[in-house]
């Protein structure tokens, strides 16, 4: 157990759930926004149902909401559960599957321009030179060498 546990539990025993948990929260550590980073305000949750709604990338809305990209997967699966939001036609999986295939279809066709094949994937140029090294490519000054 943690100090923390260990000391919980003994706050509960002499003066019980309730003050063993303020006790806790007293514990905790506040972001300088003076909000848990865990926390969601409507505001923010409204703005993200709408910018998924409107298709926005992740990090537009990470950008817009000041939250992390995983807390904001972590937030749509909470409200897919809900039905507040619907939840993607492909996996992230798929998607990625997707951008690989078209990255080798892009090289075999003879195109080597890392920022080229990154438009027309869909993803971005840090996604490429991952998908070439996979591969066993190599990339020299933005280019794939075939």
């Amino acid at each position: 157990m943690t100090n923390y546990a260990a000391e919980f539990c003994d706050k509960e025993r002499k003066f019980g759930f309730d003050m063993a948990a303020e006790w806790m929260q007293s514990k905790l550590k506040i972001e300088p926004g003076g909000e848990n980073s865990s926390h969601w305000s409507d505001k923010q949750t409204e703005t993200l149902i709408s910018m998924l709604d409107e298709g926005k990338e992740f990090r537009t809305i990470s950008n817009a909401i000041g939250k992390t990209t995983v807390q904001i997967y972590a937030k749509r699966r909470k409200l897919i559960e809900k039905g507040l939001v619907e939840a993607p036609e492909e996996t992230p999986s798929e998607a990625k599957q997707k951008r690989v295939v078209k990255f080798k279809q892009l090289t075999k066709a003879g195109v080597t321009d890392v920022h080229e094949i990154a438009k027309q994937s869909g993803c971005n140029e840090s996604s490429i030179y991952g998908y070439a090294k996979e591969m066993g490519y190599e990339i020299n000054k933005g280019k794939v060498i075939l």
